[in-house]
């Protein structure tokens, strides 16, 4: 039987995370915080852009080798005991999973105010942000995929081990069934795509630059593009069960440094239309 006592205890818990990131934009005073940062404009830009892209490289490189020591298809270690593996999976997870999501965002605002002629702090937060909560977005969709398949589609229970540690110190919970995190990780995603809509929309009103039909369609599918493709990328090179060493490679070098272009336009779409609004 699915875990829904432990759900609702998840869910309570997202549902306060979601609030504690709606909230604020949604109130005027987040709105004067923005312009107030409007004001000052990024100085030493060139120096800040390469700064910011150098540490985005780093971040993802990071993040490529130890997928590659990672996953058996590649070129994956030998551990001697299962606490080695478990804290290599610590490491493996938080680049892979948490840091190169959130710095997929980065490079979303960092091509955002590398073109444009006056950039400001309150804009370039505000994409990072939002740019950021989607990145996490297509991780934790990856988690809905991975999940879908070790459960037959979430038919049937299946346990997991010390990949729950620390969801289950985070949540507090006591279930180890795949069921219950690959639905409330599909929940906190939903929640955080909701957050990046809400940042975009609020992006427009406070800098002026309300974006038109064309520009709202064309940042639409590249945000679901990013999440959807994120994801699934991030899906095949952490399912060596599913994908052979050929597909895991093409996903790996080839889709990754996809996603990147894909984030530079995404900060080429509203960088155009903070051009052609000022």
């Amino acid at each position: 039987m699915f875990p829904f006592g432990d759900y609702l205890q998840v869910l309570k818990l997202y549902s306060v995370i979601a609030f504690v990131l709606w909230i604020p934009p949604l109130i005027p005073k987040w709105n004067k915080l923005v312009v107030r940062l409007n004001t000052k404009k990024i100085e030493n830009k060139k120096k800040l852009v390469k700064i910011f892209f150098f540490f985005s490289f780093v971040i993802i490189l990071i993040a490529i080798i130890l997928i590659n020591l990672f996953n058996m298809r590649l070129f994956r270690l030998d551990f001697e005991n299962t606490d080695q593996e478990a804290l290599f999976f610590t490491f493996f997870a938080l680049f892979t999973f948490m840091l190169m999501p959130v710095v997929m965002g980065l490079v979303v605002a960092t091509a955002y105010i590398s073109y444009s002629e006056h950039p400001k702090w309150g804009d370039f937060l505000v994409i990072l942000f939002a740019s950021g909560a989607l990145g996490m977005a297509g991780s934790f969709y990856h988690d809905v995929l991975w999940c879908g398949t070790r459960t037959e589609w979430y038919t049937i229970e299946s346990l997991g081990g010390y990949d729950f540690d620390v969801w289950q110190i985070v949540v507090n919970v006591d279930s180890y069934d795949y069921r219950l995190l690959g639905i409330s990780q599909g929940t906190l995603a939903l929640f955080l795509v909701i957050y990046a809509i809400i940042l975009f929309h609020k992006l427009g009103k406070v800098s002026g630059n309300t974006l038109n039909q064309k520009k709202k369609l064309e940042l639409t599918l590249f945000c679901m593009f990013f999440v959807f493709f994120f994801g699934f990328f991030l899906f095949i090179i952490d399912s060596h069960w599913i994908f052979d060493a050929n597909v895991t490679i093409h996903a790996l070098f080839l889709g990754i440094p996809l996603i990147v272009f894909l984030c530079y336009q995404i900060g080429r779409i509203l960088k155009n239309n903070n051009q052609i609004k000022n």
